[in-house]
């Protein structure tokens, strides 16, 4: 599947020493926003809620994400005449089609600038890898796999579990209700999970708990449910260690399927993994990757990238997808952002 990046205004004067690069980075859980200026420092940073249009109307989500938008420029002192360009990572951009809502919600921003959007995936890459050649990873509330190889061909897959995918935290939840299902019903061995989940939702009986993950399934896709999973693992549990190993073989058979696709079979390569499923605590998901990809790349150099994938849209902003930013801006804003505050208090 190919990717394009299209620029939708024309480029603004703006002295260099003054020209900030605004990224923002909408996922299903959180809307972040960072602003760089020319060599890559963070200036401004900000979160708010999540504004996609699986779940919002084009008006709220424009609102929403004006209002992230006005706070990170608030919090570096910036004003917006200063933006020279913005880059949109979105995870609602998964088919053609869906470009034109979205061009029409960054157009309702007014921002005087160049705009460009692109997927999510894409802006993991070109935040978590040198010149954007490589793999990326990224499982957070979904997934997805995409690669770009030295000629500048990208490509990726659907971003979807239904459709290939390992799927996120909302398909880990549903795999775990599935497990418990097929428990109950005694084709699955036992799982601590039921007790665990019983205890916590005050449920009667497993199929009360069935019923009402069938009617509410948002409650199961939360980080203490995922955390439950983790700790499950650690126990020991079956139903845990099945659905971690096999989350962790479907990313790899995807990864192995885009590094096919593009020609680095045989070939040393970058591969970056982000999200909320790799950075979240007790999280043995990084370690499976690691081990599943290098039984199949034993050259492949894997990374984590904790800090804000935002920075990958701030820097597509800058270079409009040619990819020729100086590799030290890249490593600037990644290295002075809120998050190497937050690494710092951690040690």
């Amino acid at each position: 599947m190919s990717h394009s990046i299209i620029p939708s205004n024309s480029p603004v004067s703006i002295a260099p020493d003054q020209a900030i690069y605004m990224g923002l980075d909408e996922g299903k859980s959180a809307t972040r926003v960072v602003a760089v200026d020319e060599k890559g420092y963070v200036r401004g940073a900000a979160w708010g809620p999540p504004g996609n249009l699986a779940h919002h109307a084009p008006e709220q989500i424009g609102a929403r994400w004006s209002r992230v938008i006005e706070s990170a420029l608030d919090y570096g002192q910036i004003d917006r005449t200063q933006i020279a360009g913005a880059g949109f990572g979105l995870c609602s951009l998964v088919w053609p089609s869906d470009r034109a809502a979205l061009e029409a919600i960054v157009a309702q921003l007014g921002l005087p600038c160049p705009t460009i959007i692109f997927d999510d995936c894409l802006m993991v890459l070109r935040a978590g890898v040198p010149r954007a050649i490589g793999i990326a990873l990224l499982a957070g509330s979904g997934s997805g796999v995409i690669g770009r190889n030295a000629e500048g061909t990208i490509f990726r897959t659907f971003g979807s579990s239904r459709l290939g995918d390992g799927g996120g935290s909302w398909a880990l939840s549903e795999r775990m209700m599935e497990w418990i299902a097929l428990s109950y019903l005694g084709v699955a061995p036992e799982t601590s999970l039921t007790s665990k989940l019983l205890v916590t939702g005050s449920f009667e009986d497993i199929p009360t708990l069935l019923e009402h993950f069938v009617r509410h399934p948002t409650q199961y896709q939360c980080p203490h449910v995922i955390q439950m999973i983790f700790e499950a693992y650690e126990q020991n549990d079956e139903a845990a260690q099945c659905l971690l190993h096999d989350l962790a073989q479907r990313y790899v058979d995807n990864i192995f399927a885009v590094a096919r696709r593009l020609g680095f079979e045989g070939q040393s390569f970058e591969l970056v993994l982000s999200g909320g499923l790799f950075s979240a605590p007790r999280s043995p998901l990084v370690s499976f990757v690691d081990s599943y990809t290098h039984n199949r790349f034993p050259d492949v150099k894997l990374s984590c990238l904790r800090e804000w994938p935002a920075i990958g849209a701030a820097l597509a902003a800058m270079d409009f997808n040619r990819f020729e930013v100086p590799e030290e801006v890249r490593l600037n804003a990644l290295a002075s952002g809120p998050w190497a505050k937050e690494s710092t208090n951690r040690e």
